[in-house]
């Protein structure tokens, strides 16, 4: 049942995850043979032009929060998903898709299956509707045979409009929903598939669980195009491009989705403004909080991070700001590619995606994938 009762008449839950059986430490041997997948990345050109599209009308038309909720009622996952909403830990409402495999024996309702679980964490403005992240739900499901949440993080798609933080409230979203995906399903691991601001909760909220003693998940963690430190992305977007650059139209087209969203601030550091405002901490705070690089040195789930050097929001020196860390370690892993942008590794190279999904989580995984 959905826990939807009132925040002001709630008791807020605060995470307390159990300590699970560590995963593999090591992610040598992982690395090593995704280092030897083949690459055959295509330029982005007219024949992505129709995905890039209906990708570009689902940003515009879930940004207005009536208009998601209008579209939330007629597109719907395939059954046996189901539509669900809880709380975060600040009493946030949250929405996701959720699909659990079930069976039926005699004449007794259908139970859950022990299955592998995964959550779907999608990026800023990006939600659990997307054409990608759908498409990337149900193979999980239908393929691989994993039990599924797809999230909306706050302030997006289905989710409660309050304010983003660039990282640190929606971290604590990613909790909640991994806490929420294993009260429904008896799970024998589960991970979490994660981009952009997705990439970047997950990683802090696996930090700092870890900095409480427990462990986020006790499977594996792909983050997508994060960047390192929230504070620098900001000002690269409002202050760090030129006009015609690819950033610079990003931001301009950010900056008209946050104004269809309801907000009325001039860039994104006067949204970010408000929004430390209105969570009651300061600006310097709200960054600190946000920046992912803090949780590195003491993650203790396994984590791939997957960057381009072309990316237009994450520029070359915060990725190598990612490998400077990271030098030398196993576990965290940092995956450097010339290629992919910002989240389109898998326009560009879909059978490349495909074998790093599959090489990445089957290597944590308990049992091979079931068809």
């Amino acid at each position: 049942m959905d826990d939807l009762t009132p925040a002001r008449k709630r008791k807020v839950a605060q995470p307390q995850f159990s300590p699970v059986e560590a995963t593999p430490a090591s992610s040598r041997n992982i690395l090593e043979r995704i280092a030897r997948l083949p690459q055959q990345p295509r330029t982005l050109d007219v024949r992505h032009l129709p995905l890039a599209v209906r990708t570009v009308t689902d940003y515009v038309t879930r940004a207005p929060e009536w208009l998601a909720r209008v579209r939330g009622r007629f597109n719907s996952y395939p059954a046996p998903f189901r539509k669900v909403h809880f709380r975060s830990w600040d009493g946030t409402r949250l929405t996701a898709w959720m699909g659990i495999h079930k069976e039926t024996k005699g004449t007794g309702p259908p139970r859950p299956l022990a299955r592998e679980g995964i959550l779907i964490v999608p990026g800023m403005f990006n939600t659990k509707d997307n054409e990608l992240q759908r498409g990337r739900a149900l193979r999980f499901f239908q393929e691989w045979g994993y039990h599924v949440l797809v999230l909306d993080l706050r302030g997006m798609g289905e989710s409660s409009r309050v304010f983003n933080t660039a990282g640190w409230k929606e971290s604590e979203d990613v909790e909640a929903a991994v806490e929420y995906l294993r009260s429904h399903a008896p799970l024998e691991k589960i991970h979490v598939y994660s981009e952009s601001l997705g990439a970047v909760a997950a990683i802090i909220a696996a930090g700092r669980q870890s900095e409480r003693g427990f462990r986020l998940v006790d499977g594996a963690i792909l983050a997508v195009s994060p960047f390192p430190d929230s504070r620098r992305m900001i000002q690269h977007l409002v202050r760090g491009t030129k006009k015609g650059e690819a950033s610079a139209l990003l931001h301009w087209f950010f900056r008209r989705l946050l104004q269809l969203g309801g907000s009325k601030y001039a860039d994104f550091e006067a949204y970010l403004r408000a929004a430390a405002k209105s969570y009651g901490v300061s600006v310097a705070e709200l960054y600190r909080r946000s920046s992912p690089v803090r949780s590195l040195e003491s993650i203790n789930v396994p984590l791939l991070i997957v960057s381009a050097l072309d990316d237009p929001i994450v520029p070359p020196a915060d990725v190598r700001r990612f490998e400077k860390v990271l030098r030398g370690r196993d576990n965290p892993s940092l995956l450097k590619l010339a290629w992919g942008s910002h989240c389109l590794f898998e326009i560009q190279d879909p059978q490349w995606f495909s074998a790093l999904l599959q090489e990445f989580f089957d290597f944590y995984c308990l049992l091979p994938r079931r068809r």
